[in-house]
């Protein structure tokens, strides 16, 4: 488990807090870790799903270095309860980019998904937006939590650690991960909660799984262009400091400028299991702004309410970067049938009367008579100016 001996926690938040662990042991008792099989490369992608399984445009979770399918198992929760079919995918080792893209493509094949909602943390995130740069037309929208599109600072730091770390011994790399994890921030006990769950998941990740990870991580790249429209993406952020170097932050809002940006305050680097409520708000609100709405069903002033959601409670809340942004508490609008144009009856005329007669307009009214020269109808400031005389 994680040393926090050097961290100080923080209260927050109001009464006791149910610990994790014991959330996600009521999750798993309702809920089986499934296992897709990728004969082409002889690996095993693990997932839990929930809601209508007819969907073939599933919301998609994606870990990060550290995480696992367990590790978005509220937002399958609450999400799936409102009727979207949600996927935590985890996936395995991959060499390189281009096949992990290929294998998560071979992924959405198997479990019959036409396209998906992907939502990305850390290195998840990164990995999303390479997909979504290969495989545009599977992509309907990308939702990036504390991501990043280059990893330059991660291999600068690294320096040639991404060459050996395939050799590396399984608890090393675990020591690693760990380590990682490690903050002298003061955190709250939702954000303390949230790391040592990740901590214990990280002893169930196998070291090929760890080295794969730590290598796409640490070695140079960037997304390439996407053929997605900012309006389509969600910025899910955490203020303060993260795991994620301040100038990737930076960069990957530069790159989106037009995107929607939320903002968490006091929920670390996991705000998926610190703040699971604001987390699955976020997200219904980014399927709402593209137009997608759980179980086909148009939106209402009831699914929503600034006072009762979590996220209004807590002082989070949706920042617009290039656009006008509603509080992700803010309820979706009900259109409403425009009113019918009225009718417009032609007006009866009297053949036999006269028709009206228009006064002809004199074009000298406005022209003085000693301004008018010799009847030609061209007035002047002065008569000298008359080019007749």
């Amino acid at each position: 488990m994680r040393n926090t001996a050097d961290s100080e926690v923080v209260a927050g938040g109001s009464g006791a807090v149910l610990g994790i662990t014991d959330d996600f042991a009521s999750f798993k008792g309702k809920q089986a870790l499934l296992k897709a099989h990728l004969p082409r490369a002889e690996v095993d992608w693990a997932y839990y799903q929930d809601g209508p399984k007819g969907s073939t445009d599933p919301i998609i979770f994606l870990h990060g270095t550290s995480g696992t399918a367990a590790a978005f198992f509220y937002q399958v929760e609450m999400l799936s309860a409102k009727g979207f079919r949600v996927i935590s995918a985890q996936y395995p080792a991959y060499g390189t980019l281009e096949e992990w893209s290929k294998g998560f493509d071979h992924f959405l094949d198997l479990l019959r998904c036409k396209a998906a909602h992907v939502f990305g943390a850390g290195l998840g995130g990164y990995l999303a937006q390479h997909f979504a740069s290969r495989y545009p037309h599977r992509v309907r929208s990308l939702i990036l939590c504390n991501a990043f599109a280059s990893t330059r600072s991660f291999a600068d730091k690294a320096g040639a650690l991404a060459s050996v770390v395939h050799i590396t011994p399984t608890p090393i790399l675990r020591r690693m991960i760990l380590d990682s994890l490690i903050s002298s921030v003061p955190m709250t006990l939702q954000v303390k909660q949230a790391v040592d769950f990740v901590a214990s998941q990280v002893e169930e990740i196998s070291g090929t799984d760890i080295a794969g990870r730590l290598s796409l991580n640490s070695t140079e790249n960037y997304v390439g262009a996407l053929n997605l429209d900012d309006a389509r993406i969600t910025l899910i952020e955490t203020a303060g400091e993260t795991m994620v170097p301040e100038e990737l932050r930076r960069e990957l809002r530069h790159r989106y400028s037009a995107a929607r940006v939320a903002e968490l305050k006091y929920a670390g680097d996991f705000p998926f299991l610190s703040q699971p409520d604001e987390v699955a708000l976020f997200v219904e609100v980014h399927m709402r702004g593209i137009g997608v709405f759980a179980g086909g069903r148009a939106p209402s002033f009831s699914d929503a309410s600034p006072e009762s959601s979590p996220a209004a409670r807590k002082g989070s809340g949706y920042a617009g970067s290039g656009r006008s942004v509603p509080s992700a508490a803010a309820p979706a609008a009900v259109l409403e049938e425009p009113a019918p144009a009225p009718v417009r009856r032609p007006k009866w005329i009297n053949p036999f009367d006269d028709p009206p007669v228009r006064p002809r307009a004199n074009p000298f009214a406005d022209a003085q008579p000693s301004e008018v020269a010799r009847g030609t109808g061209r007035a002047y400031q002065n008569i000298e100016d008359d080019p007749l005389l």
